[in-house]
């Protein structure tokens, strides 16, 4: 990838922040040319290079009723690697205004504090130019959530598959970050100004507010 997706980590709770995926999908590829299984880990894989370990990855497609997509037996090969898949009614203007409706409504229970949120859009052009996306978008960095606008072809592309294992991946990782987040006070190596490292004044566990 030429670019960032998102700022570069600097505290252990930016380094284990959870991504959400919104795709907004219209005819990527064909059913030859594409593997469920894999679309999870490029994800994953082009996230660590932006330096994230990643916390929880969620992946919503969104695709038009009648494309291969929706079909049982994609449907399900999807479902089975971790990605959700919606279909929506309509033309392209009212399909995109439906996935902007449902994921304002999904956005209310998340946290700007440990989310990033990445669209992805084979017209990404045609996105920034529609009002109710650009409000959405405005909307989502007004909250302080880091939001990314990308084709799928500049994160899936050139991406390494990880060989399948018994082992869960995803765990592992979630693991991980638990971890580090429930050492860093006595062991944070974040920059200075990281919420996590040692102060003067006890450490707060309790939810914040949001």
């Amino acid at each position: 990838m030429s670019s960032r997706l998102f700022p570069e980590p600097t505290t252990t709770r930016d380094y284990c922040r959870d991504t959400i995926v919104i795709w907004e999908w219209e005819d990527y590829a064909t059913p030859e040319k594409l593997n469920p299984r894999s679309i999870k880990k490029k994800v994953r894989s082009a996230l660590k290079k932006d330096g994230y370990k990643i916390g929880d990855l969620s992946i919503w497609v969104y695709a038009p009723e009648n494309t291969w997509l929706i079909d049982g037996q994609s449907k399900d090969k999807f479902y089975h690697a971790g990605l959700v898949v919606s279909p929506l009614k309509g033309d392209k203007r009212t399909r995109l205004h439906r996935l902007l409706a449902e994921a304002m409504v999904s956005s209310f229970i998340w946290t700007a504090e440990d989310t990033n949120v990445l669209i992805l859009s084979e017209n990404v052009e045609y996105l920034k130019q529609d009002p109710r996306f650009s409000s959405f978008h405005e909307e989502l960095i007004s909250q302080g959530f880091p939001v990314a606008l990308a084709h799928p072809d500049d994160v899936l592309l050139n991406q390494e598959d990880e060989p399948d294992s018994e082992y869960d991946e995803e765990e592992e990782t979630a693991s991980d970050c638990e971890d580090e987040l429930a050492d860093s006070e006595s062991k944070c190596a974040c920059l200075e100004g990281c919420p996590c490292r040692p102060s003067t004044t006890a450490y707060d566990e309790s939810p914040k507010s949001t």
